[in-house]
């Protein structure tokens, strides 16, 4: 039987999630076209790809850290979620 890896299933719901919620802000954006709507598509699109990233890291057994790219993913999340959040 093969193993299940708990935290590469996490880590793939979790980029399935974040792609629904970018498709979500996409077709908002398009409707409405608000510079706001851009900002959190943005975010969510880097949370997907970071969370890709970790569960190819995990399933393909990779041991190198990707602490510091995740950190990288994390700035960028949160400043497009500012941006998003104080932009007229």
């Amino acid at each position: 039987m093969i193993g299940i890896n708990l935290e590469a299933v996490v880590s793939i719901a979790t980029s399935i999630m974040a792609l629904v919620l970018f498709a979500i802000s996409l077709i908002a954006f398009r409707r409405q076209k608000r510079s706001r709507r851009f900002y959190v598509m943005a975010a969510f699109f880097l949370f997907s790809v970071k969370g890709v990233l970790f569960a190819t890291n995990e399933i393909l057994g990779k041991t190198e850290s990707l602490e510091w790219v995740s950190l990288l993913f994390d700035l960028g999340i949160l400043t497009f979620f500012f941006v998003g959040m104080t932009r007229e």
